[in-house]
């Protein structure tokens, strides 16, 4: 829905000269997305240029840091009521 879409940015990084790609899917849970569209489009990117390192982080909402911000941002909300 948005550009560039996966396949996109991809071709853009091997286009600059890429020999590694870390994708970090930016979702706060794993659903559809990150569970198979993702991993789905990736295998996909890894068939068409098999000479590049192709890898997927986790996807942000794991990170213990954005649970962290979340809940500093809920705690400042809750300190001006």
């Amino acid at each position: 829905m948005a550009a560039p879409d996966i396949h996109q940015g991809i071709d853009l990084c091997v286009a600059a000269g890429a020999r590694s790609i870390v994708v970090v899917p930016y979702f706060l849970a794993a659903g559809n997305h990150v569970v198979k569209d993702i991993p789905g489009e990736l295998a996909c990117a890894r068939v068409k240029h098999p000479q590049i390192d192709i890898e997927s982080g986790s996807y942000i909402g794991s990170s213990q840091v954005m649970a962290d911000l979340i809940l500093n941002c809920a705690n400042s909300a809750s300190a001006g009521l």
